[in-house]
């Protein structure tokens, strides 16, 4: 990557512009995933978030900031070298507890911890979030394309039973080898789900929205690479199996694990484990 000025979008006002009808375009977004929400509890008997509702694995690290970052990238969290502890959720974005057999789009959360500085809300925290998924832009332009096609979509992913996703992604798949030949695409919000379904461990991970209050608009692409034991195994299409028993090798502590731990500590119930794990 170059640090020359013309690599990077220098932030200026006029880069958002809220459209006259924003506000009420956000209201119905609410509506339509407040609705999400109500389904998958009646679905359930519990809540669970209206994206990315299913977690894969809660990673503890460390988030350095080294001190010869490109001018460009020195902004903000990263404007001084530093080391933060960090607590990582890996996710599946569907607002639903998918198969992990589907196809579809990954998330990951990372909490960095003793944070200090200014923040956008007004408030005494001391963390800050940082967050990714496994496509490299938002499928949608702005508030309102996204309620106007987002939606509809989120509407239905929320209440579509897993046999039927799985059919329609292979619908897509055949309609999209059909038609590339003659230059032609499918919509990518539709892409995003036809996808190869990687293991998660082996999958590309990119923040997709940049920080709009920095002088210089950056994206951070990739936070875990994966062993070049795990990328081997990933290459080759090793079993699910093989693949853990590396993971767990490497000092990987399973979800379970973690929670029966915290159970005995005194951290929580069974009950509630039992709502975000399954059988390990």
């Amino acid at each position: 990557m170059t640090t020359d000025d013309t690599t990077y979008l220098t932030y200026t006002d006029d880069l958002e512009q809220p459209t006259p009808d924003e506000d009420a375009v956000i209201e119905a977004i609410v509506h339509t995933l407040h609705g999400n929400n109500e389904w998958a509890y009646k679905k359930y008997h519990h809540g669970i978030r209206d994206a990315h509702a299913k977690s894969h694995g809660i990673l503890r690290g460390e988030l350095t900031v080294y001190p010869n970052l490109a001018p460009e990238l020195r902004q903000g969290l990263f404007a001084t070298a530093a080391t933060y502890p960090a607590i990582a959720r890996l996710s599946s974005t569907a607002g639903a507890l998918r198969s992990d057999q589907l196809r579809g789009i990954h998330g990951l959360g990372v909490k960095l911890i003793g944070v200090d500085g200014p923040r956008c809300l007004p408030d005494d925290g001391t963390t800050q979030d940082l967050l990714f998924v496994t496509h490299r832009e938002f499928p949608f332009a702005d508030a309102k394309t996204y309620q106007r096609r987002g939606m509809p979509l989120s509407w239905l992913l929320a209440r579509l039973p897993d046999w039927g996703l799985a059919a329609a992604s292979d619908v897509f798949s055949v309609v999209e080898k059909v038609i590339s030949p003659v230059g032609l695409h499918l919509p990518e919000a539709v892409q995003l789900f036809i996808r190869p379904n990687y293991h998660i461990l082996g999958q590309t991970f990119f923040t997709v929205d940049a920080d709009t209050f920095a002088k210089f608009q950056s994206l951070l692409d990739n936070p875990l690479p994966p062993t070049d034991k795990l990328r081997r195994l990933i290459t080759t299409k090793a079993t699910e199996d093989v693949l853990r028993e590396a993971a767990v090798g490497g000092g990987m502590i399973t979800l379970g694990e973690d929670g029966l731990a915290k159970v005995k500590s005194g951290m929580t119930t069974l009950r509630e484990i039992n709502k975000v794990t399954f059988v390990e």
